[in-house]
Formats: structure tokens, sequence, C-alpha cells
């Protein structure tokens, strides 16, 4: 298919209680990754954890990349120089639209990069760099769905990209401080009475 059409194919392949994983086909029917899932959702998939960073590959219209489902809330998976990401995952319906309009979208705003969310039985979206909304449908079983979006297709780097978890780590050291000179000063006060 991506070689008939000339287009990029991300595919998804879901074995349940095994694995789920993707493929990213060239324009020249080549293959360009294979991606398995990192996280298996607790409770949910009894898979075997798998270790694999998120691959990125330069494509004519940016750098592409892609996870599955739980792994996006993951902001160390999701930390790439990426322009376009891509989603691949599966909600329920009350599920589906909390988790795609907060956290999936909160990783297009802390990365700078374009979002496309597949979801099946759940809410597919489209966000700009800046979490945006561009296009969202819902998909309940039982029909084939379609989203066109226009996405922007170069990212921007917001501070967090650059600093990672830098200010919250600040954050943390300076009210470990401020607890402790709460707890030296009355010490101190104490003994001198």
């Amino acid at each position: 298919m991506a070689r008939e059409n000339s287009v990029y194919v991300n595919a998804a392949v879901g074995v349940p209680y095994e694995r789920n994983e993707t493929f990213q086909f060239g324009p020249d029917g080549r293959q360009i990754w294979h991606y398995r899932k990192n996280h298996p959702v607790p409770g949910m998939e009894p898979n075997a954890p798998f270790k694999n960073d998120a691959p990125l590959t330069q494509t004519p219209i940016g750098r592409l990349t892609n996870v599955i489902c739980y792994d996006g809330d993951f902001p160390g998976l999701t930390r790439v120089p990426a322009d376009i990401k891509l989603v691949l995952g599966m909600d329920t319906p009350d599920m589906g639209y909390v988790h795609t309009m907060r956290m999936t979208r909160l990783r297009t705003i802390e990365n700078g990069y374009s979002m496309l969310r597949a979801d099946y039985y759940g809410v597919a979206a489209a966000f700009d760099q800046y979490g945006r909304v561009v296009g969202m449908l819902n998909t309940t079983p039982g029909k084939a769905y379609t989203i066109v979006a226009g996405l922007p297709t170069k990212g921007v780097a917001p501070l967090y990209s650059r600093t990672g978890d830098l200010f919250a780590w600040l954050c943390f050291c300076a009210m470990l401080g401020l607890s402790l000179t709460g707890i030296v000063r009355p010490a101190r006060a104490t003994g001198q009475a």
C-alpha cells in the first residue's frame, strides 16, 4: 500500500496477551521502523514490558516518531526531537476523551511537535505543536472512520524539551532547603532560650 500510493504508512499489530507493535513503511515500500510497546497497561495487559526507544525518522514532511497508547504517558519516552508524533491507541469510550484531551495533548505542548492520535474505541485527535485541537473524532466501533487534519510539519523547541525536568528538580531542592531551614531555626531558637 505504501509503495502503490507513494505514502508513509504506520501500521499497528496487536496480539492480545502477547504484544503490541507498530511498523512504519516508506513510499518505496521498505520498512523504516519496528517499535514495540514499552509499558503494558497495569491490570489490563499481562504482556511483558519491552525496552526500546521511540523511533525517529527524517522524511520530506519532517521528523516522524511513534509510541503506542500508554507509552505516551511517560515523558522520558516521549521526549523526542520530532516534528510529528504518531500515537496508536485503544481506550474505552469513557476514558478516551479524558486521556486524549489531557495526557496526550500535554505531550504536544511539552515537546513542541504536532500529534495525530489514532484510537480504536475512544477518541482520535490531531493537535498542533501548541496543543490546539486541529481535528477530533469519536471512534466507537462499528463503523469505518477517517480523520482529516492539516498538521504543521515543523515542530518548535519549548523550554521543557530543552531542560526536561530541571525546573521540577530545582523546585524540589528549594523545598528541601526551606524545609531544612525551618527545622534548624526552631532548634537553634530552642537551644538559646
